[in-house]
């Protein structure tokens, strides 16, 4: 607790006087890798002559019976003391077994179960028979198939045959590469906080409705303002440790949407956050300098390729991604959508790069979209609120170029009011980079604005529309 304060910017002597300990408790805890702990000297025992022995035999045999090591080695002393000694010290000397990591990376696990159903499946020479079904249950992100298990004869009168080395590994992987789940969304952001403000109302909904809801996001935001003076520190010019702090905001904003399944592009800080400067026009572009290492000089192939993999492990029947504006210009989103866009197609062909999984093909793709007249109105709203600085020069009655989409060139709305406050309570959640009496949320009809997303469907066939609006409902409509 002592380096967490400390580290959010808490000083030294308020965290003592708050905790109600001395300042050299606080130092000495600042200073030490791990918590507080009173260890005792270690002392010579009858078993020190004989450790370094007992160490040899377990390297060779991790497994041998205490028994038989104080056998070997004319152990004389208590037998249970010597046991307890054996115990302290194999796990040191046995493989580690994968089933004991702590940290699981996508794909590397599942749990699978057999089930037996009531129901008899009748067979050719008309007798029924009960037939197991395997359920496997990704447990990165919760995809669930299930298949049933055929068989030709009783299995308690054929002979069985030893199964092949990795049989069990190879048939598990086989099952999750033909995911069954219905639906199946994937989107793709540049930042932490862009999902929420741009996609939060679909994610919440799908994720709510038991559909597969994957996000990949492209960089951890570490060229962010920090908007709040506690946090300072972290800003890229300073500790350049915003990045790290952005993940738990962005994990927390998952977690309040309902979402499991949240991954970075080529694995946490692979690309880093480009920055951004204003042009005179208003809008987002590149600076002149970033820093190395940087999504924006990214290689375009490579980073595909990175959401290649993604693409073929989860299978989406619907794709969400930035415009080729990035809606305002970052460079980040920008890049999100050419790698997006481009990875889309690559997936679908199967002799590029088969190692990444079976070729799939993404039956529609939507981009992110601002409503104009909705953006208009938030304007307006901002703007009699004195606000002149939140997306300066433009104007709610002049042009507003690539900020917003026409109406008539939207194709689907998601309009979910009932969900508005997990959207919101999600921006909130990005607290480095939104406040509650930032512009987000100073226009009164703003909160009204949240309960609408806006999407243009670019790829695949459209669905049915809603009469009232015009628009599809469902960005799954249509997908037998």
């Amino acid at each position: 607790m002592v380096r967490r304060l400390v580290a959010d910017g808490v000083p030294r002597r308020q965290v003592a006087r708050d905790l109600g300990i001395g300042r050299s408790t606080v130092d000495r805890a600042l200073a030490s890798e791990g918590p507080p702990r009173y260890e005792r000297a270690a002392q010579p025992t009858a078993f020190t002559p004989f450790e370094a022995r007992v160490r040899r035999l377990l390297a060779e045999h991790p497994d041998m019976p205490a028994t038989v090591v104080a056998e070997r080695l004319e152990w004389q002393g208590s037998i249970t003391w010597f046991r307890d000694n054996i115990r302290r010290l194999r796990p040191e000397h046995r493989p580690v077994d994968p089933a004991d990591r702590l940290a699981w990376a996508a794909g590397d696990a599942a749990q699978c179960d057999l089930w037996f159903p009531p129901q008899r499946i009748p067979r050719e020479d008309a007798t029924t028979v009960v037939l197991p079904v395997l359920v496997i249950v990704a447990t990165h992100s919760r995809f669930l198939i299930a298949r049933m298990i055929p068989t030709t004869a009783d299995h308690r009168r054929r002979p069985q045959r030893a199964p092949a080395p990795n049989a069990p590994c190879i048939a598990v992987r086989r099952l999750l590469s033909m995911n069954h789940l219905d639906r199946r969304l994937l989107l793709v952001h540049a930042r932490p906080d862009d999902e929420t403000i741009q996609s939060g109302l679909a994610m919440a909904r799908y994720a709510a409705e038991g559909a597969g809801v994957t996000l990949v996001t492209c960089t951890l935001g570490e060229e962010g303002e920090v908007l709040i003076p506690a946090l300072a520190h972290l800003a890229s010019s300073r500790d350049d440790s915003l990045g790290k702090h952005r993940i738990a905001e962005l994990a927390a904003a998952m977690k309040i949407l309902g979402v499991t399944d949240h991954r970075f592009l080529g694995g946490a800080g692979h690309y880093r956050d480009s920055g951004m400067v204003y042009d005179e026009n208003g809008y987002a572009t590149a600076p002149a300098e970033v820093k190395a290492g940087t999504f924006w000089r990214a290689d375009l192939l490579e980073a595909a390729e990175h959401l290649i993999a993604v693409i073929r492990e989860v299978r989406p029947q619907v794709l969400v991604c930035y415009d080729e504006f990035g809606n305002y210009g970052h460079p980040d989103h920008v890049q999100a959508h050419r790698v997006a866009m481009y990875a889309a197609q690559l997936a679908g062909i199967s002799v590029i790069r088969p190692d990444l999984g079976e070729a799939w093909t993404i039956a529609k793709t939507f981009w992110t979209a601002n409503s104009e007249s909705e953006m208009r109105g938030w304007l307006r709203e901002l703007r009699a609120s004195g606000d002149t600085t939140t997306f300066a020069g433009a104007d709610p009655d002049g042009d507003l170029g690539i900020r917003v989409t026409a109406d008539a060139d939207l194709s689907a709305r998601i309009h979910a009011p009932a969900l508005a406050p997990r959207k919101v309570e999600a921006m909130l959640a990005h607290a480095s980079q939104i406040t509650p009496d930032g512009p987000f949320f100073q226009a009164d009809g703003m909160f009204n604005a949240w309960q609408n997303e806006y999407y243009i469907l670019v790829d695949g066939t459209p669905g049915p529309i809603d009469p009232a609006t015009g628009l599809e409902n469902d960005l799954f409509a249509g997908i037998a």
